[in-house]
């Protein structure tokens, strides 16, 4: 996700300023970097998913700031952190029931975009990994819109 204003609705950047913009990079397996630029103030996050057994995952979350005194923000932030991962995880709790049951996947095209590029991703690598032929990414660059 090219680097864009957040979502106005969001205290988390409201509080860094104005003139905030962020940039969300995926990497298969599990891996998301969000580079959150307030003028001269830069927050890199990195939040990695790491399968523990069939059945667990472990996120984790890391945040690297370049200015030492955005450290007093880290108590208010907190519970704001722990409020979205544990959002995050109800949902994929939710999901994991309903998979149990192997229904056909209808993902629609507006929030679901990145699902549905994740799958063809999946599917081109698997290719690749068992054909030999090289990995094509099938995911072309896109602007996504949508109001959460």
């Amino acid at each position: 996700m090219l680097a864009h204003r957040p979502s106005s609705n969001s205290f988390a950047y409201r509080v860094l300023g104005d003139d905030v913009t962020t940039e969300i990079r995926f990497e298969l397996p599990g891996v998301r970097f969000e580079h959150i630029r307030a003028g001269e103030r830069e927050i890199v996050g990195l939040t990695t998913c790491t399968p523990i057994d069939d059945a667990n995952t472990e996120v984790t979350q890391t945040f690297y700031w370049n200015r030492a005194w955005l450290g007093f923000l880290k108590p208010l932030f907190r519970p704001f952190m722990h409020a979205f991962l544990s959002q995050d995880r109800a949902m994929v709790e939710l999901q994991r029931e309903g998979l149990r049951f192997n229904p056909r996947l209808m993902l629609i095209r507006d929030a679901d975009v990145p699902a549905m590029w994740y799958h063809r991703l999946k599917k081109a690598w698997t290719n690749s990994v068992e054909t030999g032929v090289d990995f094509t990414n099938p995911v072309v660059e896109t602007t996504l819109r949508w109001r959460s």
